[in-house]
């Protein structure tokens, strides 16, 4: 498939209790293309809640400059009935994505520009009133992922947690709660001298027990 030849657009089914199908939607863009645009534009769908609210996102139709190179920007969106709604102000980022969603809160992440690098970090969007946080992770510049999200607004995901050098910097599974604003590395809630590093927290129930990643250290055979 050409890759300036194809387009990919977000849809959300909605199915009754026997899997039968009520209702499907299909989502285009953030603008209208014009018939001989061939640039690759996009929706997608990433994450929906219990009241129906997908989220995900969709193409502009700017150019932007990411890492020192030419992409299609694509911003965080939600699509409820057949409206596709811009969540964020995109002057402030390159690019956005909406990944997860509770009854709360809207969870992705922004890609900024830190000394000509680009990095992406984590918001939470309030649902009823539009308030936006961005933590600030482990460090201002730490790429900051969420995987999971659950009804006590509490996120898991993947960050970076210390800086080597310019090319490599370690990965460590977090733990976020909105209600009181902690940023915490899960590494200092297990045993010191525990053979796990926890890389990557992945899900995380309303009991908040965490799914996660982790490497170990064993003896070599």
């Amino acid at each position: 498939v050409d890759l300036f030849d194809s387009t990919l657009n977000a849809h959300v089914w909605q199915l009754d209790s026997n899997g039968a199908l009520i209702d499907l939607k299909t989502y285009g863009y953030l603008i209208v293309p014009e018939d001989d645009d061939t640039l690759p534009y996009v929706s997608s769908a990433f994450g929906i809640n219990d009241a129906g609210l997908a989220v995900g996102i969709a193409s502009t139709g700017e150019i932007v400059i990411s890492n020192n190179a030419q992409q299609l920007q694509s911003v965080a969106v939600s699509f409820s009935g057949d409206t596709i709604n811009e969540l964020l102000p995109r002057e402030e980022n390159l690019l956005s994505e909406a990944l997860l969603a509770n009854d709360d809160y809207i969870v992705g992440t922004v890609s900024r520009d830190f000394n000509s690098v680009t990095q992406k970090r984590l918001f939470l969007l309030d649902i009823n009133t539009d308030a936006v946080i961005y933590p600030e992770g482990f460090f201002r510049s730490s790429t900051t992922v969420p995987r999971a999200i659950n009804s006590n607004n509490e996120v898991v995901g993947e960050a970076e947690s210390n800086v080597f050098n310019s090319q490599s910097r370690e990965k460590s599974a977090f733990l976020y709660r909105a209600s009181s604003d902690e940023f915490i590395n899960l590494n200092t809630r297990i045993a010191c001298d525990s053979p796990y590093t926890l890389i990557d927290a992945v899900d995380i129930n309303d009991n908040g027990e965490i799914l996660v990643n982790a490497r170990v250290r064993v003896p070599q055979k």
